[in-house]
C-alpha cells in the first residue's frame, strides 16, 4: 500500500518572495527604523526593544550591545524571553533598510 506523500512549501531564502514569507512569519513588528536606531515590537507580547546602530572596532555599522527594552505589563513571558529572536529580527531588518553593514 503506497504512503501518500503531503507536498509543502518550503521556504528555501533564495528569492525575495521566500525572504519575505520567512520574515513574515516572525512574531514581531517594526515600530521604527533609521540609519542610527530600530525599534520593533513583540507582535502578541507587546514588549518593544530599541537597538542603536553604532560602529565596530573595523568600522562596520553594527547593532550596539545593549538594548533599551520596554517590558508590556501583564504579558505572558518577561521580555527576556524573546531578547534573543528580537536581535535576530532587528539584524535582518536593519540590513534590509541598510542601516547596517
Amino acid at each position: 500500500m503506497a504512503n501518500a506523500v503531503k507536498s509543502a512549501r518550503v521556504v528555501t531564502g533564495n528569492d525575495k518572495n521566500d525572504r519575505e514569507a520567512a520574515m513574515s512569519s516572525h512574531a514581531f513588528d517594526v515600530i521604527s527604523k533609521s540609519r542610527t536606531e530600530i525599534e520593533i515590537a513583540h507582535h502578541e507580547e507587546g514588549h518593544h526593544y530599541k537597538f542603536t546602530v553604532t560602529k565596530n572596532g573595523q568600522g562596520k555599522r553594527v547593532l550596539a550591545d545593549t538594548t533599551e527594552v520596554v517590558a508590556t505589563s501583564g504579558a505572558k513571558h518577561p521580555p527576556e524571553w524573546y531578547s534573543a529572536s528580537a536581535r535576530a529580527f532587528a539584524t535582518t531588518a536593519a540590513h534590509r533598510a541598510h542601516a547596517i553593514d
